[in-house]
């Protein structure tokens, strides 16, 4: 393949005293220009075909690329012809349903990725809560997940590389795992620090309530606090006068009375 020509070249520059073989001249290409590619950088003395014996730069002397490249498109274009009278002839190739086979494969795949994505993210919930809420390295997290015996999807090792790349792709899940242990926490915060702002405004109401009584003349303490709070809630500024039947404010907002007659009917109208 051409990235194994890649890295065994690089090996070459790397060691020039080195001598690579391969087993046949087409196994390193099929194609002339990798051969004059080769031959420009250097390296064709010292690339050996171990059939034939012949170094690279023989191999291209010869005009053995020129050959290899022909048979190439020859056994390509017989192909093609074969197959194109196979399906003259009625021949059908591949599977009638491979679409639902591939389909099913995706399928299976991707519930595949997802157990293993979970099984990655719990492992690293257990890592952070185990460790107090303190997030550890990448490295760390790699070693814990290789001791667990949690592969990647080919069935390697994780390495922080491979590690940062599945963390790019479910940013959202694998900072939610790493705040697995403060965020319950700040929950809680927020629901105290909630109740007690509501047991303040609570404290607040009840004070008030008590310099409303100490304001109340002396014949109407028969009010309770219930019924007060009604009363300072539900009764609008100007009561409605008993002959004209409007509010007596101008914008006919809601609140306390403003007369001592307003408040007279209302309380009438509470104990009817």
């Amino acid at each position: 393949m051409a990235a194994g020509l890649g890295r065994a070249l690089k090996l070459r520059i790397r060691n020039p005293q080195a001598i690579m073989l391969v087993s046949e001249a087409d196994r390193i290409a099929r194609h002339a220009e990798i051969f004059r590619l080769i031959q420009q950088q250097g390296l064709g003395g010292r690339v050996f075909v171990a059939s034939i014996g012949l170094s690279v730069d023989w191999i291209i002397q010869r005009g053995g690329h020129r050959r290899i490249e022909q048979i190439t498109i020859e056994q390509r274009d017989a192909r093609r012809e074969g197959l194109q009278k196979y399906k003259e002839n009625g021949g059908v190739t591949g599977a009638a349903d491979i679409a639902n086979y591939s389909k099913q494969a995706s399928q299976i795949k991707k519930q595949k990725r997802q157990e293993r994505q979970q099984k990655i993210l719990s492992a690293v919930k257990k890592i952070i809560r185990s460790n107090h809420g303190r997030v550890p390295g990448l490295q760390d997290i790699c070693d814990a997940l290789n001791h667990l015996c949690i592969r990647t999807g080919q069935g390697r090792f994780f390495t922080p590389e491979r590690l940062s790349q599945f963390r790019k792709q479910c940013p959202g899940k694998w900072k939610q795992a790493r705040d697995s242990y403060a965020r319950p926490r700040r929950r809680i915060r927020y629901i105290a620090i909630a109740s007690l702002i509501e047991l303040r405004k609570r404290r607040n109401r009840q004070w008030a309530m008590k310099q409303l009584l100490r304001m109340l003349p002396d014949d109407r303490a028969w009010l309770d606090c219930c019924e007060l709070r009604r009363c300072r809630n539900d009764i609008p500024v100007g009561i409605a006068d008993d002959q004209e039947g409007k509010p007596r404010s101008r914008d006919g907002c809601r609140g306390p009375p403003d007369t001592r007659r307003g408040w007279d009917a209302y309380v009438l109208s509470m104990r009817g």
